[in-house]
Formats: structure tokens, C-alpha cells, sequence
């Protein structure tokens, strides 16, 4: 049986990699759902398993463990590139 009931929901990302990012594996390496996946030419978080932490710390871990600063939360009004090259609009569309 399908766990979909065909309604489609929208999810709205709290946080993007911005452009600085060196690949340093430090965020992916402390997240504890595996929400962030190496890609080319930065990681990126995959909304589908972000919980921002909710269930393990106060904050996003990955934005505490950045060396560069290269996580940031995205503002949900604009959809705009922020300053650091991360896009504000990171909408997705699943069946539900």
C-alpha cells in the first residue's frame, strides 16, 4: 500500500549552501538525519531529510559546524540570491 494519498505538498527549505563552500565534509559528517549530500560544486541539503535539528539540538548543527560560514538560513519572502550565492526560493513539490 502507498503511503501517498496523492495531495501534493510544498516544502519550504530553511537553509541553503551558499557558494563558499570548500567541500569539507564538516557539516555532512555532524548531521544526524544525512540530509546533506556531496554535489558539484558545493554540498546540499536534501529537504526531504531536514529537520533542522529539531530533535537532537537547539540550532541546525551543520550552521554551527561550518568552518566558513557557508550555511545560511533563507529568508521565506524573497527569492532572491542571498548575499552568499545560496537561492532563497528552494521550494519541492511531493505527493502525499
Amino acid at each position: 500500500m502507498s503511503p501517498f494519498s496523492g495531495e501534493i505538498t510544498e516544502i519550504q527549505m530553511a537553509f541553503a549552501i551558499g557558494y563558499q563552500c570548500i567541500a569539507c565534509g564538516a557539516c555532512r559528517s555532524i548531521c544526524p538525519n544525512g540530509a546533506i549530500q556531496a554535489a558539484r560544486p558545493r554540498f546540499r541539503i536534501e529537504p526531504l531529510l531536514c529537520t533542522e535539528c529539531a530533535l537532537f539540538a537547539d540550532q541546525p548543527l551543520c550552521v554551527a559546524e561550518c568552518p566558513i560560514n557557508a550555511i545560511v538560513e533563507l529568508s521565506p519572502t524573497s527569492s532572491n540570491q542571498t548575499n552568499n550565492g545560496a537561492h532563497n526560493e528552494r521550494k519541492l513539490h511531493i505527493y502525499q
